[in-house]
């Protein structure tokens, strides 16, 4: 008889095509859901449970359409658990999100901040996170400066978010989800990173570090345990997933491998993805 494949095998499907497996051993082998059940203690444990999530990527001039479907069925989720959530983005990815969510629930972080500290500082007092969840946003590397798969330098486009998870709330949880080795999170495993791929690597740790074949796959991972461990239905249906996928194709959005405006994410078409999310939907604990 075949056991049925865990959610963390399913979000590494092809993830040998660019060696983010390397770093599963570093990791343990239930991360996703690890991360999903503290998600869940803070359900129980904390009164005003708030969630800040983070995503987008620059990708020659348009913004990636791998982060922002993960980022926002992971908003959808979290609202329907109990918590107040809201997206951080930069100006370049917010239009992804016009008409989609209440503005009073997107904020648009500066590409240049004066002072990193007082901004961070603004940024919780305004909204005082107690999760901070990042997917596929950019995180800066040991030189502070940002860089894309390629190891070009893309800090003149990359909004200093990452500052939020590099001193958070102490009694904050966070969680970054990647697929390369450059996205905040990664700097959980820095070192292995800059012997196991080609790639600049994050220095930003997370509480939590969750790794994909694509980061949207990370998320939908994170929700399908959510979902599991409190009996309530978040993962997004295929119809609602290529909905949005089309919505920000139309706003401009591009596939991170091939930089073109087509209904890709990360090279990996519509069929191959609504695949991956058929196999989570079948996952149990």
């Amino acid at each position: 008889m075949t056991s049925t494949p865990k959610v963390e095998d399913i979000i590494l499907t092809h993830a040998e095509t660019r060696g983010i497996d390397k770093l599963r051993p570093s990791l343990p082998s239930e991360f996703c859901l690890i991360a999903a059940r503290d998600i869940v203690f803070q359900l129980g444990s904390v009164d005003s449970p708030t969630a800040l999530i983070a995503t987008g990527f620059y990708v020659n001039g348009a913004p990636e359409t791998d982060g922002p479907p993960g980022a926002y069925f992971l908003y959808q989720t979290l609202k329907s658990l109990g918590f107040s959530s809201k997206i951080i983005t930069d100006a370049l990815c917010a239009v992804l999100f016009d008409g989609i969510i209440p503005p009073t629930d997107l904020l648009i972080a500066p590409y240049q901040v004066e002072d990193e500290g007082t901004w961070r500082s603004s940024v919780f007092e305004y909204f005082s996170p107690t999760l901070l969840i990042a997917v596929e946003c950019c995180g800066r590397t040991r030189k502070g400066n940002y860089c894309d798969m390629r190891k070009n330098d893309i800090s003149p486009f990359t909004a200093p978010i990452d500052t939020l998870f590099l001193s958070p709330p102490p009694t904050s949880l966070t969680i970054g989800i990647g697929d390369g080795g450059n996205e905040i999170g990664m700097g959980k495993l820095e070192r292995e990173i800059t012997h196991l791929l080609d790639i600049t690597p994050c220095i930003i740790s997370t509480t939590h570090l969750v790794i994909a074949t694509v980061s949207n796959w990370g998320a939908w991972g994170l929700i399908r345990y959510l979902e599991l461990l409190t009996e309530i239905p978040c993962l997004p249906s295929h119809e609602a997933m290529a909905w949005f996928l089309d919505h920000i194709v139309s706003k401009g959005a591009v596939d991170g491998i091939s930089g073109q405006n087509v209904r890709k994410v990360d090279g990996y078409t519509l069929k191959q993805i609504k695949q991956v999310l058929s196999r989570l939907k079948e996952c149990w604990l």
